[in-house]
C-alpha cells in the first residue's frame, strides 16, 4: 500500500504528502547526499540533464574550506523526470560511495503550527 496521500501543485512545484512519515515533500526536487568530495554544479548537470530539464543544480560547500559538504539538489521542471533520476541514481555506486538519493522535504509546509 502506497504511504503518498494527496498530490497537488504549490506554487508551480509539485508537492506529495507521505502519511507514514508525515512529511511533504517536492516531486521535482531531489535531495542527494554521499556525494564525492570531487562533485560540483557542472557535475550534477552532467549526471541529471539526460533525464530531462533540469532547472537548478546545487552542491553544497563549506565556507571555510569551500569544499563539497557531500550533498546538494537538484531540480527539474518535470516530475517524472525527476522520479526517473531518482530510481536510476538511488544507492549507486559512485567513486567509493554510495549514493543516496531521495525527493526534498518541504520544511515550510511540514511547520506543524500552521
Amino acid at each position: 500500500m502506497s504511504t503518498l496521500g494527496r498530490r497537488h501543485a504549490v506554487e508551480e512545484r509539485w508537492v506529495g504528502y507521505n502519511t507514514a512519515l508525515g512529511v511533504w515533500f517536492s516531486y521535482t526536487n531531489l535531495f542527494l547526499f554521499h556525494l564525492p568530495s570531487k562533485c560540483n554544479d557542472a557535475t550534477l548537470m552532467a549526471w541529471f540533464s539526460p533525464y530531462g530539464p533540469v532547472v537548478s543544480v546545487k552542491v553544497m560547500r563549506s565556507r571555510k574550506t569551500g569544499g563539497s559538504r557531500g550533498y546538494g539538489f537538484v531540480r527539474f521542471l518535470f516530475p517524472h523526470d525527476a522520479t526517473r533520476a531518482l530510481y536510476d541514481f538511488y544507492r549507486r555506486k559512485v567513486g567509493n560511495k554510495i549514493l543516496h538519493v531521495d525527493y526534498k522535504t518541504l520544511p515550510s509546509l511540514n511547520d506543524t503550527t500552521m
